[in-house]
């Protein structure tokens, strides 16, 4: 199911195979046919991947939240299938533990994605 809230578009899937016509023989299928069959089409219309969403998002400006209460804005130059970005004209903010902030600008950075947690378009 995709929702978009405001500027934040949130991707978010679940799979109950109790309650699923699921064959044995078919389980490793992609979930993203099991996705694209649903029989509400509003749901049809509004599905994106999540890498779909990122790709539109390139020469605009995004918001990372990072794993280590940072976050970094700039614009979205390129990304890769791992969600390593490219990002220039970049500021990072920490958010220190006294309620500070410390603001830094960065030409350009090359995020890796496993420090991504959110990102907001």
């Amino acid at each position: 199911m995709s929702a978009v809230a405001g500027n934040v578009s949130v991707l978010t899937t679940t799979a109950d195979v109790t309650q699923s016509n699921v064959n044995p023989s078919n389980v490793n299928q992609s979930n993203d046919q099991t996705l694209s069959q649903s029989s509400d089409p509003q749901l049809n219309q509004s599905l994106h991947l999540p890498l779909e969403l990122v790709d539109k998002c390139i020469g605009s400006n995004i918001h990372v939240l990072t794993k280590f209460n940072t976050e970094i804005s700039g614009v979205l130059k390129g990304y890769d299938d791992f969600v390593n970005m490219i990002i220039t004209d970049a500021s990072e903010i920490e958010y220190l533990n006294d309620g500070t902030t410390r603001v830094n600008k960065i030409d350009s950075i090359l995020l890796n994605g496993n420090q991504v947690t959110l990102v907001r378009f």
